[in-house]
């Protein structure tokens, strides 16, 4: 009989290990399925942690990064499988169905290796997820997982959605379709689904670090609306172009052009756009005024407005007015799916300026309270990832500005001083490089304490300078 370590060097032989493309890591993951007792397949899927920096939230297949002492892709598959959910399988019981490689877009990218392998029949049927990375799992019909996820209740990347439509038709040429359904995703526009009716096309834009890219979302099925053309590049814009023109080819019709408010960052293509497929862009009237003479905003949006897309997948977008980053900045609520379009008032990494010149803190947090009221499903920000547990972050961000706030009143003392001594002080925790921005940021902060009657701005000198009430 042959030893572990035999079986792995055989297939380590069988199986050359490939470079992964430059700039990802090389992963595996493990389609495990088995027969319900109506005979049907069922795929096993887990919930990755909120905390995760990839697919916070996201339902997935187990699996992970290849590890420096895996024998090949297929050991990798194993460990994981073994280590998320308990189940042992033999490395050569696994079967390829693709290779998956995260777009260039993604802040993080994975050249990973898909497979397909049966519950083992001595293998206990109640399976569940380890601890940890994991906080959910669950059996589940190609069919019914499709179905939550055009409603909206399961949070998947365009890859575990298309090897679940792959699977739909049964295990019959599965190995083929699977494959297919791999190279039809690195054949495809840049446009990936979040939930059923809303995609999403990342956008490089000149905007602020960490994020390098606006996301463009697109809502509707059969009748749409895009958010947030953001692009004035080139490359891009044809990219985003690529994108609609692959939904119209699919039979729905472009309707509107939206806007959360009017940097730059979100406005880039908005004009292009409009003028190539002959549509008209909306936004708030205080954004249409502050466009002027760079776009046309022929639409004006406002507090609680609401649009219906007709469809295979009905959509009704609402208008929430959220100023405090921006005077005229809306975001969009999608009640169907309960899916918040958040524009800049948040992101998944780093945090959101306020500056003083068209900011208003009292403002933003009470936006951002609004927008917990909403108790929305899943949140999708200007900047980085979807976010699947929107009040904890809306929670975390009231939380920071308070925070931040207290440390700004606990540093005035009844002395005038000035914005840059405070800030070495208030920002001792943010490197040196964003105290410029920083700066911005506690000028907003001291503007409110101002109107709070808990500070005051020291008039006497030409410098600015402050103190307590």
């Amino acid at each position: 009989m042959q030893s572990t370590e035999d079986v792995y060097k055989k297939l380590q032989e069988q199986e050359p290990v490939s470079q992964p493309v430059a700039g990802t890591s090389p992963a595996s993951v493990t389609l495990l399925w088995r027969r319900c007792s109506a005979g049907e397949l069922e795929l096993f899927l887990v919930r990755r942690a909120t905390t995760m920096r990839f697919l916070p939230g996201f339902w997935a297949f187990p699996g992970g990064k290849q590890d420096a002492g895996d024998a090949s892709a297929r050991h990798a598959g194993v460990r994981e499988l073994a280590e998320e959910t308990g189940v042992v399988v033999s490395p050569n019981a696994l079967e390829p169905v693709g290779r998956w490689i995260t777009p260039i877009e993604s802040p993080l990218r994975y050249d990973t290796q898909y497979f397909l392998v049966e519950l083992p029949e001595e293998q206990n049927p109640d399976v569940s997820c380890s601890d940890g990375e994991l906080i959910d799992s669950l059996w589940c019909r190609p069919a019914d997982a499709l179905d939550r996820f055009d409603h909206g209740t399961l949070l998947m990347s365009s890859p575990v959605v298309r090897m679940l439509s792959a699977l739909l038709p049964g295990l019959d040429d599965a190995l083929a379709r699977a494959e297919q359904a791999a190279r039809d995703e690195d054949a495809s526009p840049r446009l990936w689904g979040l939930v059923g009716g809303i995609a999403v096309s990342p956008l490089r834009t000149p905007t602020l670090p960490p994020a390098t890219r606006t996301n463009c979302y697109f809502v509707g099925t059969d009748e749409l609306i895009i958010v947030d053309p953001a692009s004035p590049h080139e490359d891009e814009r044809g990219a985003l172009c690529e994108a609609i023109d692959s939904r119209i080819a699919q039979g729905a019709t472009l309707r509107e052009i939206w806007l959360t408010h009017h940097h730059f960052d979100h406005v880039g293509a908005a004009q292009f756009v409009s003028e190539r497929y002959g549509v008209p862009i909306a936004a708030h009237a205080i954004t249409a005024d502050l466009l002027r003479g760079q776009c046309e905003v022929e639409k004006h949006l406002a507090d609680g407005e609401q649009r219906a897309l007709s469809g295979r997948l009905p959509r009704l977008l609402e208008c929430i007015f959220t100023p405090g980053h921006a005077p005229g900045h809306l975001c969009f609520y999608e009640r169907s799916t309960e899916t918040l379009f958040a524009g800049d008032m948040v992101a998944s990494h780093g945090t959101i300026l306020i500056d003083p010149s068209e900011g208003d803190m009292s403002a933003y947090l009470d936006s951002l309270e609004r927008l917990r009221a909403l108790k929305s499903r899943l949140l999708l920000p200007a900047h980085g990832f979807a976010v699947s547990d929107p009040d904890s972050i809306l929670r975390r961000y009231i939380s920071h500005r308070l925070s931040r706030e207290a440390k700004v009143l606990a540093v005035l003392s009844n002395e005038p001083q000035t914005v840059f001594s405070l800030v070495e002080e208030v920002y001792a925790d943010t490197p040196l490089t964003l105290h410029s921005l920083a700066e911005r940021s506690l000028i907003s902060h001291l503007v409110k304490l101002t109107s709070d009657g808990k500070a005051r701005k020291d008039e006497s000198e030409s410098t600015h300078r402050w103190r307590r009430a």
